[in-house]
C-alpha cells in the first residue's frame, strides 16, 4: 500500500530530478543571453540568476519538511 509519506517522497524525488535536469539548459541560456564582451558583469549576472534558481529549488524541495 502506498502511504502519503511515500507519495510525498516520490514526488520530491521527481521534482528534484526535473529541477536538476533543467539547471544545465538554464545555465547555458543565462550565460549566452547575459554575455557581455570584455566585462565580468555577464559572469556576475549569470551567477545571480543561477543562485536565485538554486534558492528557489531549495525552497520548493524543503516546503512542508
Amino acid at each position: 500500500m502506498i502511504t502519503p509519506q511515500m507519495r510525498s517522497l516520490v514526488r520530491r524525488m521527481l521534482m528534484a530530478a526535473a529541477l536538476g535536469f533543467l539547471a544545465v539548459p538554464l545555465y547555458f541560456a543565462a550565460a549566452h543571453l547575459l554575455r557581455l564582451e570584455h566585462s565580468d558583469l555577464g559572469r556576475t549576472a549569470t551567477f545571480v540568476v543561477m543562485a536565485l534558481y538554486f534558492f528557489t529549488c531549495q525552497f520548493l524541495l524543503s516546503r512542508g519538511h
